[in-house]
């Protein structure tokens, strides 16, 4: 058994946590352990699943969104004869003004490659 007290009197956690473990595991047999093992890469494979189908979900609506952004520019820009200067300075000034309320990093507008005769 563990030395469970130190010289103080006090307990010695990581000692009763080990002689705890070693206790729990000894009480398990190797084929306990071994479908143990396999039920955490089941529910790991699991996860790692619907992760994946949750990133896909959300690159197919940042798709959609930007294809409906790419859109819209092309008929505003045309429609009131703005240019992509005027929209990265709308998206600066949109975005500083966000920054002072809660204080983020904002990054760069990039140039929209969405010519106004595509629309």
């Amino acid at each position: 058994m563990a030395k469970l007290k130190t010289k103080n009197g006090r307990y010695d956690i990581m000692g009763l946590f080990k002689y705890g473990l070693d206790a729990t595991l000894d009480s398990y047999t190797d084929r306990d352990l071994s479908n143990m093992n396999e039920a955490l890469h089941q529910q790991n494979d699991t996860w790692q699943e619907n992760m994946q189908a949750e990133q896909e979900t959300l690159e197919g609506r940042v798709e959609e969104l930007s294809l409906a952004c790419e859109a819209m520019w092309g008929l505003v820009s045309t429609t009131l004869e703005m240019t992509d200067a005027q929209l990265s300075e709308a998206i600066t000034a949109l975005e500083s003004s966000d920054k002072a309320k809660d204080s983020k990093e904002v990054t760069k507008p990039s140039i929209c490659l969405v010519t106004p005769n595509q629309y």
